[in-house]
Parts: C-alpha cells; sequence; structure tokens
C-alpha cells in the first residue's frame, strides 16, 4: 500500500510546473463528485419524483446508449476539426443545460428524449478528454497521468456518493429533489474549468500521414477485432459493477450489506493501486499487449473462485471465497485498465487522437451497455456454473490478444524495436 500510494503521489510531483494537467485532475474531480450524486439519485429521482416505472428507466437509458455509439465516434473527429478543450466545454455545458431540465420530465416519451440528449453529450465526452490528456502528458506519461487522473477521480466519486448518502439520509425529499441542479452545477463547473486549459489546440502538421482511407479509425484494419477483444477484457467492470451484486442478490451467499462494502473497498484498491499498477502494463506497446493477456488470466481465475461460492455450507467460507474472487477481479480491473490507457492515448498520430481514442472509447462503451445484459441473462439462474461462461470468454480473449494486437502495432508511434509485439501477426 505503501508502494502505491508512492506511486500516486509521484505522478502528481511530476506534473508541478504542468498547468494543464493538474487542471485536469481538478476537472475530473468536479466531474466525479457530481458523477457520486448522479449514481447515488438518478435512478431513485426517476422513480419517486418523475414516476417512472423500472422498466421505463431501463428502456429509456438503454435507447439513449444506442445514440450514444454514434455520437462518441462523431466527437472523435470533431475533437481532431475543432480541438478537444472546445468540443469537451461546450459538451460539459451542454450536460449542465439538459440536467436543468430533468425537472420537466413526468412521462416516458419525454425521458426517452432526455436520456438521448444526454447520452449523445456524455458519451461524446470521451474523446475530447482523452485528446487533451494527450497534449497535457508526454508519449509515455501518458498511461501513468490516466491513471492518476482515473485515481483522483475514484476518490470525488466517493466523496459525491458519500455526502449523497448522509444526504439523502438527512432531508431525503428535498436533496433528492436538488439532485438535478447539483449534477447540472458540476457539469457547468467542469465545463468552465475546461475552458480556461491552455491547450486542446486543433492540430495541423504538414507532414501527416495521409489517411489509410476514408473510414472512421474504428473500422481500419486491424481496428474492429482489437476493439472487440479489449471489450470482452474489459468484462470486468461490470462483473464487479452488476455482476457480484447481482450474485449476491440472486443467491444470498452473503448478506446484502456486503455490496455497498466491496463496492467501496474496490474505491479504495483503485484510487491506491492504479498508477502502480499503470506503471506496469502502461508504459510501452509490449506491455500493454502483456498487461491485458495477463489481466484475462487473473480475471478469468477470480470467475472460476466465484463458480465455488455456492458450494460451502458456511457463510463465513462463502464470504472469504467471494472476496477471493473480488480481489483477483480487482487486480483484472487495474491491469487491464493499465494498459488501456496506453492503448487508448498511444495508437495512431497524435493530429488524427481525437478520432483514434474515439475508436476505443468504444469498448468501454460495448462492455457497459452489453456487459450487464449478458450478466443478467447468463446469472438469472443462480447457478454457480454461469461463471464459467465469463471464464472462458476472459481466457479466449486473452489467448487471442497477441495475434489480435499484432494487426495493429504499426499505430504506435514508439520505435519498431520496442514494438516488437506486431512481428508474428503483421
Amino acid at each position: 500500500m505503501a508502494d502505491s500510494t508512492l506511486s500516486l503521489a509521484r505522478a502528481w510531483r511530476a506534473t508541478r510546473g504542468h498547468t494543464d494537467a493538474r487542471r485536469l485532475v481538478a476537472v475530473h474531480v468536479v466531474d466525479c463528485v457530481g458523477n457520486g450524486v448522479q449514481f447515488s439519485t438518478l435512478v431513485l429521482y426517476l422513480n419517486r419524483q418523475s414516476g417512472l416505472s423500472v422498466w421505463h428507466i431501463g428502456l429509456g437509458l438503454a435507447v439513449g446508449g444506442a445514440f450514444g455509439l454514434v455520437s462518441n465516434l462523431v466527437a472523435g473527429r470533431l475533437s481532431d476539426r475543432w480541438g478537444g478543450r472546445r468540443l469537451l466545454a461546450g459538451l460539459l455545458i451542454g450536460l449542465g443545460a439538459v440536467f436543468c431540465l430533468l425537472p420537466l420530465v413526468r412521462s416516458l416519451g419525454a425521458f426517452i428524449l432526455f436520456a438521448t440528449v444526454y447520452s449523445l453529450l456524455h458519451f461524446s465526452c470521451g474523446a475530447p478528454f482523452i485528446s487533451l490528456i494527450g497534449d497535457a502528458f508526454g508519449a509515455q506519461d501518458r498511461a501513468r497521468g490516466r491513471a492518476m487522473i482515473r485515481s483522483f477521480g475514484n476518490a470525488g466519486m466517493a466523496l459525491g456518493a458519500g455526502a449523497s448518502a448522509i444526504l439523502l439520509a438527512a432531508a431525503p425529499g428535498s436533496f433528492l429533489a436538488a439532485s438535478p441542479f447539483v449534477n447540472a452545477g458540476s457539469f457547468l463547473l467542469a465545463g468552465l474549468m475546461v475552458a480556461r486549459l491552455r491547450g486542446g489546440a486543433v492540430k495541423r502538421r504538414p507532414d501527416a500521414a495521409p489517411r489509410t482511407s476514408g473510414w472512421h479509425a474504428a473500422f481500419e484494419r486491424g481496428m474492429p477485432s482489437m476493439i472487440v477483444t479489449t471489450s470482452v477484457l474489459g468484462l470486468h467492470s461490470s462483473l464487479l459493477a452488476v455482476g457480484i451484486p447481482l450474485w449476491i442478490s440472486v443467491t444470498g451467499v452473503v448478506p446484502p450489506w456486503s455490496i455497498p462494502v466491496l463496492i467501496g473497498l474496490n474505491t479504495v484498491l483503485v484510487v491506491a493501486f492504479q498508477v502502480a499498477a499503470a506503471e506496469r502494463s502502461g508504459v510501452s506497446f509490449p506491455t500493454a499487449v502483456r498487461g491485458s493477456r495477463v489481466a484475462g488470466v487473473v480475471g478469468a481465475a477470480g470467475c472460476a473462485v466465484m463458480a465455488v461460492s455456492l458450494w460451502p455450507g458456511s457463510t463465513a467460507v462463502a464470504a472469504v471465497i467471494l472476496v477471493a474472487g473480488f480481489g483477483l477481479l480487482t487486480v483484472t480491473e487495474l491491469l487491464q485498465n493499465g494498459a488501456a490507457f496506453y492503448l487508448g492515448l498511444n495508437l495512431g498520430p497524435d493530429d488524427r487522437r481525437g478520432e483514434y481514442a474515439s475508436a476505443f472509447h468504444l469498448t468501454q462503451i460495448i462492455e457497459g451497455v452489453l456487459g450487464p445484459l449478458v450478466i443478467g441473462a447468463v446469472f438469472a439462474g443462480g447457478d454457480g456454473a454461469a461463471w464459467l461462461v465469463f471464464t472462458a470468454a476472459l481466457l479466449a480473449a486473452a489467448a487471442l490478444y497477441r495475434r489480435v494486437a499484432g494487426k495493429v502495432a504499426h499505430l504506435d508511434p514508439a520505435p519498431r524495436e520496442l514494438a516488437g509485439v506486431g512481428g508474428d501477426a503483421a
């Protein structure tokens, strides 16, 4: 723990004199405090204040998420054309304005409209934000910088969620009614902070390499298979956020109060260890590929451990098994995220940074949309063998990843002697 804390401290000290890097940390913390409030209150607000059923809420969010897949790709090219700073500031301010309109939602149609506009703006934020990180940090420091930003962001999210829990307990009606405006305020403040960044202007390089095709980077040679396999390796997100809580709820293997305890523990571990993990799996293309493969194997082991959590007759033994599986999936998260930070921030030329960032950002969107649906379908029967489905999927992705990554190795800007992964799969 001490070494990991030192890694985070070293990463922060390395930004001394780099104003934009520190401002991006502050932007992300403000945004994540708002996210903590949003995750704690949005569904409650829609159900209790707007009068929507659980089914209507799920339908609206699913429809909105579908639009977000497309808007992310468009935002990638717009970020390169307009500059990441201007685009992200506009998107965040737009999100603030949209949340001010949430109290007007009183029907399914109005909610679908709200969810669609929200998703179009929200999913578009990833590409310009990653582009700004690319501007603020050098190529070799981008993954560590992204990991540091994520660590501080997780702390901000915990702060927002914790404050929401206290306020919901103390003044549930008043705080719930005010929550859309709290979210709006966080978006507006973050947008104004982005507007003050120095970097994020349009890049124009006379020596820029010509496009290999008129297609978006997501459809260039090797990228579709890279996106799909990385999405599978990213299943740890849904397994930790949805799978384990759903498993506990369906099977009753441990008490329900263990869910927030595990989520809180995950937050602490990510804050403490994400930078250290990125320093191992996110320093070069080969380490990113190797880290991704190791993450897949560790995640498969975690799912296999979870599969036996129903066998012991003792709740205490089941809890130990559950925590062990949870721990392995958290290690998977740390390693795979560190690798993904490098790949998402370094693949492709700098003058198309936003476009390639949006292509790689698809891995998170696809996993976030499809992961919970697959988990819900697989876990519906409450059978421990269901976890083995994810064991097999993660092992398959880990086995294929070296060959798949080799097809995009030419996009890594590092010298070829460093990017030797592509040698057997060009």
